[in-house]
């Protein structure tokens, strides 16, 4: 008997040694995987601030930098993210002499939470709080995740004012309806239970961090993965409960064919928190739409591919080039 404990003790130190080893092997990738945001995934250039108040008197706050004399730009962020998350790409943008605004969407950053529902007829109308306030034109809107829904929203619920305003959209890993998490069965989420599990785990770095993972692609780096678990926890809680409420329970599909708008889908091939289908779904449904993958590209393409985010955009800023 004292034989087969001692058998069994050995085995569980040596399976716990097989697998932490494995799970330093499988971490030290993060600093070694090739780091496109050159260290600093969260660095905006110099910026001027920028405010409008949208329908229900709530403050939107952003940025705007680079040309002013060249195309614009507006950025719409993510679900728990804010304007600091465009960073990579507003670097390329501004040097290529892009007019470029980045927004905070309510609740997130520096904007208000506000009083409206929030739904897609709110998010919607921040955007032409946003277009009409700064007196845009001509201008590429640009929404990533939650940004996209924000960005189809509008232009399929405001269809005259962006076509007054508007040049097209690029909508970067984004999704139209609730899609399944991570693959799993889709199955009703407590958006209050489930921001209170978040909350916990992204106190436990590593654990944290392997988590976060998940929403990257094939070559994630610990400087990206870290701003993104900072963006979970500095996100208003309320916003981040209201939110994740809207995204399990609203759909766009029904508005996308009346989108008449020149549009690029961009997405990830291995991308499991807006899917690769759910994309090509998006593409198919807005008339003329044209999809770009990016092969190995997970969820936080400005932080894994920079350069084609980028590359998608200051191509819309061209009429000849713009998909319709």
């Amino acid at each position: 008997m004292r034989r087969s404990r001692v058998l069994l003790a050995a085995a569980a130190v040596g399976g716990a040694v097989v697998a932490k080893r494995a799970l330093d092997s499988h971490t030290a990738r993060w600093d070694t995987n090739p780091d496109h945001c050159d260290g600093d995934p969260l660095g905006l250039p110099a910026t001027t601030d920028i405010e409008v108040a949208a329908a229900d008197g709530a403050r939107l706050v952003g940025h705007r930098c680079g040309d002013a004399s060249g195309p614009t730009a507006l950025l719409v962020h993510g679900y728990i993210e804010s304007v600091g998350f465009w960073a990579p790409v507003v670097r390329r943008l501004a040097e290529a002499g892009l007019d470029v605004v980045i927004v905070d969407q309510r609740g997130h950053g520096g904007s208000e939470r506000g009083t409206a529902p929030f739904d897609t007829d709110t998010l919607a109308g921040d955007v032409r709080a946003w277009v009409e306030g700064l007196d845009l034109r001509d201008a590429i809107l640009v929404g990533h995740s939650m940004g996209g829904v924000s960005a189809m929203a509008f232009s399929a619920t405001h269809p005259e004012v962006a076509a007054a305003r508007l040049q097209g959209q690029v909508l970067v890993a984004t999704l139209a309806f609730p899609e399944p998490l991570f693959g799993l069965p889709d199955i009703d989420v407590d958006p209050r239970r489930m921001i209170g599990l978040l909350e916990r785990l992204m106190q436990r770095e590593t654990l944290a961090l392997l988590f976060v993972s998940r929403v990257f692609g094939t070559w994630p780096t610990r400087p990206a993965l870290e701003a993104t678990r900072q963006g979970i926890m500095r996100t208003d809680r309320q916003t981040r409960i209201d939110a994740m409420a809207m995204l399990r329970a609203f759909d766009l599909r029904p508005h996308l064919p009346s989108i008449d708008l020149p549009t690029v889908v961009v997405a990830g091939s291995h991308d499991q928190l807006t899917p690769l289908a759910g994309n090509e779904l998006i593409a198919e449904a807005i008339p003329g739409a044209r999809l770009e993958v990016l092969p190995g590209m997970g969820h936080m393409l400005m932080f894994e591919a920079p350069d084609a985010v980028t590359d998608a955009i200051v191509q819309a800023t061209k009429p000849a080039d713009a998909a319709r």
